[in-house]
């Protein structure tokens, strides 16, 4: 605004400088001299005012230029101010829509009956020649008395109606039946041999020891008089020492005691007894052997007295 002022005065003046030069001229009618010198006079304050007004303006672009605008201000995360959330007022409360009612599930379809399966046609057995055949019964020695089933494993197993032939190459040591089925008969070695249709063997070498075996017992008793005596009778039948019971394993020169004791009920009872030692032989444990007692059961008193009832017992070691 000073700058403005300053300006105006400077106008003015001129102005009134050209008025006084006119004036001047009018009264005086002065000469074309004074009139050049009035006019250089004006172009001189004319050049004035200009270099007052590009004055000013250099004055007013320094103004400008010593003004400075300040900088922005930082603000700290801290210090970032923050805009109060509008709050909207609260709309009028929407009506809930009505709750579909629910479809009803589809029934569903009934499943299907499967079709029956069909029942295969029976096929045709396959018959394959065997390639090897093996006997499974253990190779060793076995005693006397012995007895079992011989089998025989055919390879591959899928083969089917084949006829196996037994043979001993020594019945009397070990007899070998159609079936398999072996006994150990008599000391010795025998070779047991299996045989196919188609020629395959198989072989196994078994020995029996003739010194022991297995053996069964029994035992039974007869009376053989005529006297009529005594009504009921008790009986008491040993063998080492207990009662009889089987099998029993006996050796050869095995010694075996029996004893028998048969007894009258009656008030005062009369009784009688035996007893034996046996040895075993070799041939007893081939074929067999029996051990027999004979007994008298004599009356001692009453109208019967001294009168006897005669008993044979007997006891038999089966093969």
């Amino acid at each position: 605004m000073g700058v403005q002022k300053g300006r105006t005065g400077l106008c003015v003046l001129g102005i009134v400088l050209l008025l006084t030069g006119c004036g001047g001229n009018a009264a005086s009618g002065g000469s074309e001299a004074d009139s050049l010198s009035s006019a250089a006079s004006a172009e001189s304050l004319s050049g004035s005012s200009a270099d007052i007004e590009k004055s000013d303006e250099s004055a007013a672009g320094s103004a400008e230029k010593e003004k400075v605008t300040p900088a922005p201000t930082q603000k700290t995360e801290n210090q970032t101010e923050k805009k109060p959330s509008a709050v909207s007022a609260p709309g009028p409360e929407k009506t809930p829509e009505p709750t579909k009612t629910p479809r009803p599930t589809d029934t569903p379809a009934p499943t299907k009956t499967p079709a029956p399966t069909e029942t295969p046609e029976p096929t045709e057995p396959t018959v394959t020649e065997p390639r090897r055949v093996r006997i499974t019964y253990p190779t060793g020695t076995i005693m006397i008395g012995d007895a079992g089933p011989l089998e025989a494993t055919l390879y591959p197993s899928e083969v089917t109606d084949t006829i196996i032939n037994w043979t001993s190459s020594d019945p009397n040591v070990i007899s070998l039946y159609d079936d398999g089925t072996m006994a150990a008969v008599g000391p010795g070695t025998a070779t047991l041999t299996a045989e196919t249709d188609n020629g395959l063997t198989d072989s196994v070498v078994v020995t029996v020891d003739a010194s022991w075996r297995q053996m069964n017992a029994d035992v039974a008793w007869e009376r053989d008089d005529e006297n009529d005596i005594g009504d009921q009778w008790a009986y008491t039948f040993l063998v080492n020492g207990a009662p009889v019971t089987g099998p029993y394993t006996v050796s050869a020169g095995d010694t075996i005691s029996v004893y028998a004791q048969i007894t009258e009920n009656d008030d005062s009872p009369d009784i009688g007894e035996a007893s034996y030692d046996y040895v075993v032989t070799e041939d007893d444990l081939i074929s067999g052997f029996w051990i027999e007692l004979e007994m008298y059961v004599t009356e001692d008193t009453g109208e019967n007295a001294g009168e006897s009832a005669h008993y044979k017992v007997r006891y038999t070691f089966s093969v």
